[in-house]
């Protein structure tokens, strides 16, 4: 039986984890009893999933690349993966709710996760940051008077007064894929293997593209085009109706999940946004004495 103290083992005993690759599986290590395994439960609970999620409804096609922008009904406000006091949405609990959807066989739900990028993924990850919304950010960021806060939403302009003009313009604006970055999409399968009929499954992963600039797809089954297109068209508070919906916006408004509405949440805690701009004014100051001319703020 293994060598290592207070564990199971199934094989030759060993003393330590092998490092090397081809290894066989030797055995289960059983941690220590917790001393207070509610309160460490609890704490846990504390931690945030650091991220934001959209939903889309399309109908349903035989495959996902054959999706194009007239099949999408839907797509929600950008939201953060977690909510007020013990609200987390982590990926397992996607997948979970994803599960045999309402209608799956002819609407196709869609979930993505984003990586937030720049100031705004530094506010989230700030301590105290659970209550605050994308709306207090916004609000508290856009309004700022100096540059290095309100050129966050634009990174492509320079100090040249209609590009001052432009940004000034594009305050309040998240860039897809500048200011957040797919990192996650899933769905559920419609019925054509019948083993498999409502189950979640992953459609594409993504992984940073080594530069820190954004990510790269690493699954062979690519998104449907038209989302990119759809998410380059919207805010991070707007919300996309097929057409043939646009009638309907109201009613689909009251019947969408508070999670997704455009709620104004109290004024964020001061402590967790300050914060975050405190640690980000020292890194932005360098980058102001490299590049007099640039506002390069949302590149993390």
């Amino acid at each position: 039986m293994s060598k290592l103290q207070d564990a199971l083992g199934d094989s030759n005993g060993i003393a330590s984890i092998p490092s090397k690759e081809g290894k066989t599986f030797m055995g289960v290590a059983i941690p220590p009893a917790a001393p207070d395994l509610a309160g460490m439960t609890k704490f846990m609970e504390g931690a945030r999933p650091i991220g934001l999620m959209r939903v889309i409804l399309a109908l349903r096609q035989p495959t996902v690349g054959q999706i194009t922008k007239d099949h999408v009904l839907f797509a929600s406000r950008l939201v953060p993966t977690y909510g007020g006091a013990g609200k987390n949405y982590y990926v397992s609990r996607i997948l979970w709710a994803l599960r045999n959807t309402p209608g799956y066989t002819n609407v196709q739900p869609f979930v993505y996760v984003f990586l937030p990028m720049g100031l705004l993924a530094k506010a989230m990850w700030a301590s105290g940051a659970r209550e605050m919304t994308l709306a207090n950010f916004v609000e508290r960021v856009a309004s700022a008077p100096e540059k290095k806060y309100w050129s966050f939403f634009d990174t492509q302009g320079r100090t040249k007064p209609e590009d001052v003009a432009r940004r000034l313009a594009a305050r309040g604006r998240f860039l897809f894929e500048a200011a957040y970055h797919p990192i996650l999409l899933m769905s559920n399968d419609g019925g054509g293997d019948p083993v498999n009929a409502g189950k979640s499954y992953f459609v594409c992963r993504w992984k940073d593209n080594g530069k820190g600039t954004g990510t790269v797809c690493v699954e062979q089954n690519d998104p449907p085009g038209c989302f990119k297109k759809i998410l380059q068209g919207l805010n991070w508070n707007e919300t996309y109706l097929h057409p043939q919906l646009v009638a309907s916006k109201d009613a689909i408004e009251s019947a969408t999940p508070d999670l997704f509405k455009d709620i104004r949440a109290a004024p964020p805690p001061p402590a967790a946004v300050d914060d975050a701009q405190r640690r980000a004014d020292a890194e932005h100051d360098q980058i102001l004495k490299d590049e007099q001319d640039d506002f390069p703020y949302a590149f993390a």
